[in-house]
């Protein structure tokens, strides 16, 4: 029946040396490292957490922290680009309780048919995880499960007015109208004019300043 994998191989040239990592569909990462060209034993490999409801995405955040620290250190050569294979090596059984005693042997013969089943080409490590998350049937949470919902548009927010000059009355007041003579001439009463004198030109609601 087989499993589903996904992982890498990294060299660097320098050094002459080669790293492979391999994530199995129960979670577990099996790595090797050795000589460029030479087949390397493969080392104890990681389990994941007992008791732990998400092991792969736990195991994910290894692989991804993994590559990161191989590129720094310097394998910088992409023998094996990140890639998700189906396998026809059946996975070992994985404990209830995988350490001490009962942790995972190591797997030779699933690094080996990783390395000869793996396709070639330039693939990113997020592209691959994609393939073997959609290939094991989990959902990737780094990516939304739907269209993004269109933000509602926030209303335009009124310019504050300037504080009024210290010692002015705020809020304003219109200015009084003028007392004295000109008061009435600016209100239209005749009591000013020339033709006051007159009973029939002075207006019964004007009264003399």
């Amino acid at each position: 029946m087989g499993t589903v994998v996904v992982g890498f191989r990294l060299g660097w040239d320098t050094k002459g040396r080669q790293a492979t990592v391999v994530l199995t569909r129960a979670g577990v990462l099996h790595h090797s490292m050795g000589l460029l060209g030479l087949a390397a034993r493969p080392a104890r490999p990681h389990a994941p957490h007992g008791r732990d409801p998400h092991p792969v995405p736990r195991q994910a955040a290894t692989l991804r922290r993994l590559y990161a620290d191989l590129l720094h250190q310097g394998y910088t050569r992409r023998l094996i680009a990140p890639a998700c294979v189906r396998l026809t090596t059946e996975e070992h059984p994985l404990h209830a309780r995988p350490w001490g005693e009962h942790a995972p042997r190591a797997h030779p013969e699933l690094i080996a048919d990783f390395t000869g089943a793996a396709p070639s080409g330039p693939r990113s490590l997020e592209d691959a995880l994609s393939e073997f998350y959609a290939a094991i049937g989990l959902t990737d949470r780094r990516k939304p499960a739907g269209p993004p919902v269109p933000r509602r548009p926030v209303p335009p927010q009124a310019v504050p007015l300037p504080p009024p000059p210290r010692g002015a009355r705020w809020p304003p007041v219109p200015d009084a109208p003028p007392a004295g003579p000109s008061r009435a001439r600016a209100y239209g009463c005749a009591w000013g004019s020339p033709a006051r004198t007159s009973p029939r030109a002075r207006s019964p609601n004007c009264r003399p300043p």
